[in-house]
């Protein structure tokens, strides 16, 4: 079971993926009906309409987040004095639970297959994380 936070992340993640990938369909459809060397257009959109910038986009926005969500529950519990009674830690608890990190690329393209095939599919050639580091090895 993944905390409730983590499946907020997920349901806007495929929401918006669903928007976005028809008109990309549409789009690659075109582009290969009109375009004479099909392997340019496969060179220069290698992962086919997946590797289009709204879709890395679109990934990039909700990996970033859920890499910010597993870094608070990283963070460790409630700081000395501020643990909570009654109703209140009962919800809390509630809300926590399963709450831990999960990898970003599971959350966004491993789970597609069990709950969203058709997103699954469109995503299945999407096989490089456009994830880049800086110099101080900090995800970027």
């Amino acid at each position: 079971m993944i905390s409730i936070r983590h499946q907020d992340i997920y349901n806007r993640w495929t929401e918006e993926l669903k928007i976005v990938a028809p008109p990309l369909l549409e789009w690659w459809n075109d582009l290969h009906a009109q375009e004479v060397n099909r392997e340019l257009v496969d060179a220069r959109w290698p992962a086919g309409p997946a590797s289009h910038p709204r879709v890395i986009a679109l990934f990039r926005k909700y990996y970033f987040e859920t890499t910010r969500l597993n870094d608070s529950l990283s963070g460790g519990g409630p700081e000395h004095g501020s643990e909570m009674w009654g109703s209140e830690a009962k919800q809390l608890s509630e809300e926590s639970e399963g709450d831990g990190p999960v990898s970003p690329v599971t959350l966004l393209l491993s789970w597609l297959d069990d709950t969203e095939p058709e997103l699954a599919d469109f995503m299945r050639t999407f096989d490089f994380i456009p994830i880049g580091e800086d110099p101080e090895f900090e995800e970027c």
